[in-house]
């Protein structure tokens, strides 16, 4: 019996699908500019969400899926009075996968050559993006990509914390990391099972600090290949993984 590929591909949008019925996205947008939301394909619904606001979208049926995009360097900015951060809600479990590229380069992704865009640009790109969305799931045979090999400081700060139904880390394929870009990034994901490969040999200060804080599933930490240390770099990076071996 031949193995299925998975149809999600790196051409794949953020998508977010309902493991349920009536399942509720909130996406709040702190970009520079709008962002679009096509509900099953664009058949569904397009909504677009301008910058500075915040909209919900339901999703009716289980299998129903959200497709994110936009052209923004960065999902972190000034609300004129503090900084603030973008961020994706659900009501209900619901499974993530594609690329999250079609975020920042949506553009290159309607022209398919999205196998170039491996770069970030604005500092903090998705800070908190799924913080404390405790419904997003890993989808079997679909895949979360995060490709970047160009990071920037802070850029994946605090993404996934608080996100206990996660069970699997998406591939983190940098060899040079930027200050604080992975702080925070897992912290009290707690059904996190395994970490992913970090083949990073250049390191930042404070890149890895509290990355898997609280990530009491963890069994098994992953190699650490860098030879210099620049300050802070593995600062409580595993503290509170009672299970780590």
């Amino acid at each position: 019996m031949t193995k299925q590929k998975s149809a999600v591909t790196l051409a794949t949008p953020l998508t977010l699908e309902a493991a349920q019925d009536g399942v509720k996205i909130k996406f709040r947008n702190m970009a520079k500019s709008f962002v679009i939301c096509a509900v099953n394909g664009g058949d569904g619904a397009c909504v677009r969400i301008d910058a500075g606001a915040a909209r919900t979208i339901t999703l009716k049926r289980a299998g129903d899926k959200a497709a994110f995009y936009g052209n923004n360097d960065s999902y972190y900015g000034w609300n004129g009075k503090r900084f603030v951060y973008s961020n994706i809600a659900c009501s209900a479990p619901c499974y993530v996968y594609g690329n999250i590229m079609s975020l920042v380069a949506c553009d290159i992704f309607r022209h398919d050559i999205f196998k170039y865009v491996k770069g970030l640009y604005g500092d903090a790109t998705f800070y908190g993006l799924f913080k404390d969305n405790e419904f997003i799931r890993n989808k079997k045979g679909a895949e979360l990509f995060l490709p970047a090999t160009k990071l920037t400081s802070e850029c994946y700060r605090y993404m996934f914390s608080g996100c206990t139904g996660l069970t699997k880390a998406p591939a983190l394929p940098a060899k040079r990391l930027a200050s604080n870009c992975y702080g925070f990034m897992f912290q009290g994901c707690t059904s996190l099972k395994a970490a992913p490969l970090l083949p990073a040999k250049r390191l930042e200060e404070w890149c890895y600090n509290h990355m898997f804080y609280g990530c009491s599933s963890l069994a098994k930490k992953p190699s650490l290949p860098a030879k210099r240390l620049p300050e802070f770099c593995y600062y409580k990076m595993f503290e509170k993984c009672p299970r780590l071996r």
